[in-house]
């Protein structure tokens, strides 16, 4: 376990060459050495936090052998003109991420002083919510993205072996998910309302049309529920179930605000959920009490947003238009 003063150090090392990183990739010569420098940037952010503290390493070397694996094929098999595509998926796995780490630390110490003792700070609970709300937001409107992009969402044509395997397994996955989760609650009222948002996003991801009557209630409704949720999650932060019924209808939401947009503004979307994903990236680290994560997330999110505010006046259009018009 190495000294907390050292890793703050690195860490602050790390968040230097994260805005290196930024400054450099405006331009397109030295766009490749900043990438670099944002790539040993995140070398020298996962390290420290390894050497931190005491960690079951056998769940990390997977991860890191997974994460590895499909990053190594992307970088070298997923053409040009596939990008926009793939940061989309990425920005799914950043925002699917955040949710799972604030999830999991908000059951690990609520769990570990026992079901409603009046332990953790307001701060914790507040960034939890905002974890939970943005990060599923960004998943499952990424996954949208994604879809739309590659040409197996909201079409009437004939898919490809490929593209049928991801609208359809990815389907299922989500709908026993929430089935699964809802037994093994009992199929409690709380649980029932995350069973039917598992369900809902389920079905609407197999739509053939980006629209459908009552979209726009629901997207009132489902972020009206969002933000109640989060208030009952804040003040009861006990209630682990609570946390994945928040989580289930904001993912409702992150799919209907994503669905109805058309390719074309498909670019300015995957930027904004860029920026929602490093949004959800720094609710984390504050509920984990990470300073580089906190950093990292700030600086995406910052960023992500001044590149949608630049594509939406480049197109003469407000961000309200491309997402409601």
């Amino acid at each position: 376990m190495v000294d907390q003063n050292i890793v703050n150090i690195v860490y602050l090392i790390a968040a230097i060459l994260f805005i290196l990183d930024l400054k450099m990739l405006a331009k397109p010569r030295t766009a490749v050495r900043g990438n670099q420098l944002g790539a040993l940037g995140m070398v020298l952010a996962i390290v420290a936090t390894l050497v931190s503290g005491q960690w079951d390493w056998t769940y990390i070397i997977l991860g890191i052998g997974i994460g590895s694996l499909i990053g190594a094929v992307a970088a070298l098999r997923v053409k040009m003109t596939s990008m926009p595509e793939m940061v989309g998926l990425f920005n799914g796995f950043g925002g699917g991420a955040s949710v799972l780490v604030a999830g999991s630390a908000l059951i690990a110490t609520f769990n570990a002083v026992g079901a409603g003792a009046a332990s953790g700070s307001m701060q914790m609970k507040v960034a939890t919510v905002l974890s939970g709300i943005i990060g599923s937001v960004t998943f499952f409107g990424s996954y949208v993205a994604f879809g739309k992009l590659a040409e197996f969402l909201c079409v009437k044509w004939k898919l490809y072996t490929w593209q049928k395997i991801i609208k359809y397994g990815f389907s299922l996955v989500v709908a026993a998910g929430g089935i699964w989760y809802g037994q093994t609650q009992g199929f409690s009222p709380l649980s029932i309302v995350f069973v039917v948002s598992m369900v809902v996003i389920a079905g609407m991801l197999l739509l053939k049309k980006d629209r459908f009557p009552g979209m726009n209630a629901l997207k009132g409704l489902s972020a009206i529920a969002a933000i109640g949720l989060g208030v009952m999650l804040a003040m009861d932060p006990a209630n682990s179930v609570l946390f994945w019924v928040l989580v289930g209808v904001a993912g409702v939401l992150g799919v209907v605000l994503t669905l109805s947009i058309g390719g074309a503004d498909m670019p300015v979307v995957i930027a904004l959920l860029n920026s929602y994903s490093g949004l959800a990236a720094a609710a984390t680290g504050f509920v984990i009490d990470n300073t580089v994560l906190i950093i990292a997330g700030s600086l995406v999110g910052a960023s992500g947003l001044i590149l949608t505010n630049i594509m939406c006046k480049a197109m003469n259009r407000s961000l309200a238009n491309v997402l409601f018009g």
